[in-house]
């Protein structure tokens, strides 16, 4: 609204109209900032309407989240903020030892910054890793909302928070040792990694990324970045290493939107020395596939991973190794959260949330042979839809089958987060994540975004309501059927011996629960209970069920771009091809996934011709309004895979 005043005379300097433009001028910024005040880090459940890339620990009684945006109403006006959706700078809690409902629990706040200013600023898609003693949690990269303070972000260490066991807690900064092999100035930040610690083993994982001017003040352009990064959180030392296991030739290539699940149950050691025996395996799962240097146009990736085949290495050795899966194969997909969770008789399930996803599915498929013989599928997907998923998933091991819970959310979900929660490990939450085409002013059908999940009944929970006295997690009934039949377990069909012996010879455990454990997170597993002792019995042998949990964010294929991605194979005998290559020096690691006419054929990003140069604008999500706050950095290019 324009305020009109009378002219003032000509040359002459008129008091009454400046006093009056000031003053309208002032009582305009304090509306602005009476409307900025009602934008909270943790809205009413009345307020609430959206959350996504967020990250999430079970640390001690409560479960902390951490980053991530929200949308929200604004309480001066009833609707939406001027902006959709705000990043949260704070550090959240729920608690969980008591029950609760989740239209109405109470979510407490914890600054991200001390009296003096000083802690981590907002953040999208970032590593976390718990820390060894269980106590707190470090997170590593993400992406600057709206790349507010991007230039702000301090390379030179890593931001650890510590809880104070009452819901809140403070944060550090953490230098590296002077022993590191890498410091960590020299890495690139990344978001949208495949992320995953090992509890008291005390290494942090982060596969992959994409880095942009948002998450690295170095970056002019959005890229994908290639290998891992490594962190030793018992000793402070970063290690970068270049080779991943799902590719071979060139310089390698990259991961997005994939993730990493712990799983303590299970080891290549065999059996080594007591020591080696804890060393777990990490499984990395689902994600897009880029070379690096780039090889598709438009922001598209080499491939989709699929779940036909699962690929995992030994934390400690990196030795690689990969395995051929069964039963109801999810599609393939990217940006879905999992948990692991132990059960008292030995077994270890991996639940899978498929809420999100880049899947190409109801497509017209053929071969085609992508450089060194090796085979991919390629495809396009119906350019006028976006599909996300609402399905659960549970992966068994060491039956390698996959189950599908019948029961599905009402929504379908990108970018949520999920952990383990209540005193017998029995529930996951899930926390946000929404459809990729839905608005942010649209109302999460959970209420604050909270959805709970009964893994051993495979349900949703109709009326959001947390048991905190909920009983022991036990193998859900189709799992336990399966294993039933000697039969099943015998007909696995191994990609190696040393794989073989590695599931049906299980590491005992070594802790007071019968494990190592592992604060529950949405990458990591949670373990509390003894693993088989290698006998073929269904009552002894560990299975680890692979639950997927993940609103599945499907990509429309625009412009006749193409992607490559994975033939789904349930071929019953495997080459004689061993998994067995280990990263760092010598030959890359690699996996096996395309698999035709019986054969086990190397997934190879061929080296290209041609080096990646972003293009001049790179799409948004066509709900999200891309407007940059002035007081942070101005990023006019932006990679599209930050949010669908």
């Amino acid at each position: 609204m324009e305020l009109l005043q009378p002219p003032p005379p000509r040359g002459k300097y008129s008091t009454s109209t400046t006093t009056t433009t000031l003053l309208f001028t002032f009582l305009l910024s304090l509306l602005i900032s009476s409307a900025h005040a009602e934008l909270l880090d943790s809205p009413s459940p009345e307020n609430f309407l959206r959350r996504i890339q967020a990250r999430a620990a079970v640390i001690g009684s409560h479960v902390y989240i951490d980053g991530g945006e929200l949308s929200q109403l604004d309480t001066s006006t009833g609707s939406i903020s001027s902006r959709p959706s705000n990043g949260v700078n704070s550090t959240l809690s729920i608690p969980l030892s008591t029950s609760w409902n989740a239209s109405s629990v109470q979510i407490k706040i914890a600054a991200r910054k001390d009296v003096s200013g000083k802690g981590p600023y907002a953040m999208n898609s970032q590593s976390l890793w718990p820390t060894p003693d269980g106590n707190g949690f470090y997170v590593y990269g993400g992406g600057a909302s709206y790349g507010v303070n991007s230039n702000k972000i301090d390379k030179s260490g890593v931001w650890k928070f510590t809880a104070d066991g009452n819901g809140g807690g403070s944060w550090g900064f953490e230098a590296p040792a002077p022993t590191s092999p890498v410091p960590p100035r020299g890495l690139r930040l990344v978001e949208q990694a495949a992320f995953v610690s090992t509890g008291k083993g005390g290494m942090g994982f982060s596969v992959g990324g994409v880095a942009s001017a948002w998450t690295d003040p170095s970056n002019p352009h959005a890229e994908h970045i290639p290998g891992m990064v490594v962190y030793d959180m018992n000793r402070r030392e970063w290690r970068n290493e270049t080779n991943l296991g799902f590719v071979n030739g060139g310089s390698g290539g990259s991961l997005k939107g994939g993730v990493g699940v712990f799983v303590p149950s299970f080891s290549a050691a065999g059996s080594k020395e007591e020591e080696e025996k804890e060393n777990g395996l990490v499984f990395i799962l689902g994600g897009s596939v880029f070379a690096v240097p780039a090889t598709t146009t438009g922001n598209q990736p080499d491939f989709v991973m699929g779940f036909e085949n699962v690929t995992f290495f030994d934390p400690v050795t990196r030795e690689w190794f990969w395995q051929e899966t069964t039963g109801e194969v999810p599609s393939p997909r990217e940006k879905f959260c999992a948990v692991g969770v132990e059960g008292k008789d030995g077994s270890f399930e991996m639940y899978v949330s498929c809420l999100s996803v880049r899947c190409q599915q109801n497509l017209g498929r053929r071969l085609a042979n992508i450089g060194r013989g090796n085979r991919f599928m390629y495809g396009g997907a119906d350019s006028k839809t976006e599909e996300s998923y609402n399905d659960v998933y549970v992966l068994s091991l060491p039956g390698f089958v996959w189950f599908r819970a019948a029961d599905q959310s009402q929504e379908r979900r990108a970018h949520p987060a999920c952990a383990v929660v209540g005193k017998g490990k029995r529930q996951m939450l899930s926390i946000g994540g929404k459809e990729i085409k839905a608005k942010w002013s649209s109302k999460d059908s959970f209420p604050q975004g909270l959805g709970i999940f009964d893994m051993t009944a495979m349900t949703w929970s109709k009326d959001g309501i947390y048991d905190a006295e909920m009983g022991d997690y036990e193998r859900p009934g189709v799992v336990r059927d399966w294993y039933s039949k000697d039969d099943n377990l015998a007909a696995v069909s191994w990609s190696s011996d040393k794989v073989k012996n590695m599931f049906l010879n299980p590491s005992p455990s070594t802790d007071d629960s019968g494990s190592p454990t592992a604060p529950s997170t949405s990458s990591s597993a949670s373990s509390d209970s003894q693993t088989g002792d290698g006998k073929k019995s269904s009552n002894n042998v560990g299975a680890i069920a692979g639950g997927v949990v993940a609103g599945v964010a499907g990509l429309a294929i625009l412009g006749g771009l193409l992607f490559y991605f994975l033939k789904k194979s349930r071929k019953t005998k495997p080459s004689e091809l061993d998994g067995e290559s280990s990263v760092g020096e010598g030959t890359p690691a690699i996996a096996a996934f395309a698999a035709e006419n019986n054969r086990k054929e190397l997934v190879t990003v061929e080296k290209p011709v041609e080096v990646y140069v972003a293009p001049e604008e790179l799409p948004t999500e066509n709900n999200h309004h891309w407007e940059l706050d002035g007081t942070g950095t101005q990023v006019d290019r932006i990679d599209r895979g930050r949010y669908t």
